[in-house]
């Protein structure tokens, strides 16, 4: 670690995680990173990494909205 120049304390499992979370901010979807992780279920690989999908919900959002050719005004409910 110290002849990569990371820093003190930096080990392997932050590598790993460093790696899931490049896959994750690149589009990897949770099969993919479960895969690429060797994780036994995507459920334990959403258990760790669930927060690196901020903007998620947004995403859904978006896609519904767009579905249903809304614009920039999203309709309230009653």
């Amino acid at each position: 670690m110290k002849a990569a120049g990371l820093p003190e304390g930096f080990g392997l499992r932050d590598l790993r995680h460093y790696f899931a979370t490049v896959l994750i901010f690149g589009g990897a979807n949770v099969k993919t990173l479960q895969l690429a992780m060797g994780h036994t279920t995507p459920t334990v690989t959403l258990n760790t990494y669930v927060g690196c999908w901020p903007d998620a919900v947004d995403q859904t959002r978006t896609l519904v909205d767009s579905a249903l050719g809304c614009t920039d005004v999203v309709p309230t409910g009653t």
